[in-house]
């Protein structure tokens, strides 16, 4: 009795299966070469930037910043991964140390960007400050960092300017001093202008566990003692800003 169904032979079958792998490899390069790469890289960044901060804020210092702004360190103990030099993908993570305790932190962090436009994101015990660094329409060749602290608009920085910027867009103050190119590995304090009187010196240098092994510099040199609480705010949302250019690279 004969079969119903085709006698199918092997010598038809490979090549067709081989056409499939090929056609599929062909497909696979086209996705990897048109974007698909960067979506992939985009997606597991933004993964282990979640689980990171999950990980984390659970073991914070309790968020108090009358004492956290005199006792955050330079120290930060961060990951940092690149695509490539100039317009690539950069990924950091990381947190800020106590002064007193450096196996205690203040504040965790990732900063994930693209071409030198991306955001921050730091979590206190807390509360999560978001940080923006996009180039306006307007004005392409200069980039605006926008702050805002559990989703309310605390205000924004030219970061080539260092000008300083209310939720409304007026003028606030602006960023003074500091060296015109970091050099890495060094203190870097930087003058803290708001509203006409200067509040506070900060280090734009931050370091990891394995650049230095002595004492560490403060993060912050408080001046003005009666900050308000956006004053205090600014402050923390400046040294994001400061962990954003660290990750692109010690000469942004």
């Amino acid at each position: 009795m004969e079969s119903l169904f085709p006698v199918i032979s092997l010598s038809c079958v490979i090549p067709a299966i081989l056409t499939l792998i090929v056609l599929g490899l062909f497909v696979f390069t086209v996705y990897m070469l048109f974007g698909g790469g960067n979506k992939l890289k985009v997606k597991l960044r933004d993964v282990t930037s979640q689980r990171f901060l999950r990980e984390k804020i659970p073991n914070l210092l309790p968020w108090n910043p009358t004492q956290a702004l005199f006792d955050m360190s330079s120290l930060c103990v961060r990951t940092g991964e690149s695509s490539g030099l100039g317009g690539g993908w950069n990924h950091c993570r990381g947190t800020v140390q106590s002064l007193n305790n450096r196996r205690e932190a203040w504040l965790a962090y990732t900063v994930n960007t693209h071409k030198q436009e991306g955001n921050v994101v730091m979590h206190t015990s807390t509360n999560k400050l978001l940080v923006n660094v996009s180039r306006k329409s307007l004005t392409r060749n200069m980039r605006y960092a926008e702050i805002t602290i559990d989703g309310q608009t605390l205000g924004s920085m030219n970061i080539e300017t260092r000008e300083l910027f209310d939720s409304v867009g007026r003028s606030l103050g602006r960023i003074k001093g500091g060296r015109t190119i970091i050099m890495q590995g060094m203190t870097n304090y930087v003058s803290v202008e708001i509203n006409g009187r200067e509040i506070a010196q900060m280090n734009t240098e931050p370091y990891s566990w394995f650049e230095r092994l002595g004492p560490m510099p403060p993060a912050l040199r408080i001046i003005d003692n009666q900050l308000s609480p956006d004053e205090e705010w600014w402050l923390v949302g400046l040294m994001a800003i400061a962990l954003y250019r660290d990750c692109l690279s010690p000469f942004v």
